[in-house]
């Protein structure tokens, strides 16, 4: 199949990011009357090798090596536009497809990689997020992150857009709370504390939890 548009992701449906991705092919897939192809690496990323090295703390070397073959191996033929659906690690590929001569979105989720110096791993996805800045147009999420981005990037705000992102009601709807609990196995009869996200330092999870002591 062959479009002119072309979307790229790293992350699995189940995560917010890589939800994100998916639901921006739906919607494209109807506008554009499938003039779009979308290419997801998530199986090829986080398989079983990701994970074994994780426990030594190399993941995210071969992450990044993996990310390069792949990116490698695309095929862009007839494609006049290529959005790059986060600008983590996945950023690192926009000089390859720039020498391709092929303009750029990316979507901007937040400038956390950027500002994050506690990891060799950490300091990589910041190098990564620069190339950002190559960009032909950047979407940001939210306007803190587009007011950020600049300062962060000495990205042009004229290229620069602020999209929110979208709620699927036929999944995110209010629902009975008792029944909802009994679902789970959760107690009925005391203080639940949901977290949508995920277990990083950053997300602050201990400040919570001595709140509460």
């Amino acid at each position: 199949m062959s479009a002119k548009y072309f979307l790229i992701n790293n992350n699995p449906p189940h995560s917010g990011v890589g939800r994100y991705a998916y639901s921006l092919f739906k919607a494209l897939y109807t506008v554009l009357k499938g003039e779009v192809q979308f290419v997801s690496w998530d199986r090829q990323l986080f398989d079983r090798s990701y994970n074994t090295l994780s426990y030594f703390h190399l993941n995210w070397l071969y992450y990044v090596l993996k990310l390069r073959l792949l990116s490698r191996r695309l095929s862009l033929k007839d494609v006049s536009l290529v959005h790059v659906a986060n600008a983590g690690y996945l950023a690192s590929i926009i000089p390859s497809i720039k020498k391709r001569n092929r303009r750029v979105v990316l979507t901007v989720h937040d400038v956390i990689p950027e500002n994050l110096r506690d990891s060799f791993s950490h300091r990589m996805a910041g190098k990564a997020i620069t190339n950002a800045s190559l960009a032909d147009y950047i979407v940001c999420v939210s306007e803190n992150v587009r007011k950020n981005l600049p300062t962060v990037l000495g990205a042009n705000l004229e290229r620069i857009t602020t999209v929110h992102y979208g709620v699927d009601h036929s999944l995110f709807k209010p629902r009975d709370k008792t029944w909802a609990r009994r679902k789970l196995n959760l107690p009925t009869n005391m203080p639940i504390i949901l977290n949508v996200g995920s277990e990083e330092p950053r997300k602050k999870h201990t400040d919570i939890n001595q709140s509460l002591l």
